[in-house]
């Protein structure tokens, strides 16, 4: 699992991706991910004070990557 500030983690070393996000942004990181940057999210699942996105398959390192690091992690945590 990579850092992408204090509020997200994600993991692009298997296919599918995940991301794990903070509850306090995730519907936020939902909307960004889902609705603007067009990645289709096949699965989430809470534990606790996290949620976890899983990406469809047809969502590679590159792409992925690309689009979270369009943002700053202080973009992404202001609510």
């Amino acid at each position: 699992m990579s850092q992408y500030g204090p509020l997200i983690s994600y993991d692009v070393s298997t296919v599918p991706i995940t991301m794990t996000v903070s509850t306090a942004i995730v519907k936020k990181l939902e909307q960004i991910f889902r609705d603007n940057y067009c990645l289709p999210i096949d699965h989430t699942a809470q534990s606790g004070d996290r949620v976890t996105f899983t990406f469809n398959e047809s969502v590679d390192r590159h792409t992925f990557l690309r689009h979270l690091e369009t943002g700053t992690p202080e973009e992404y945590g202001s609510v």
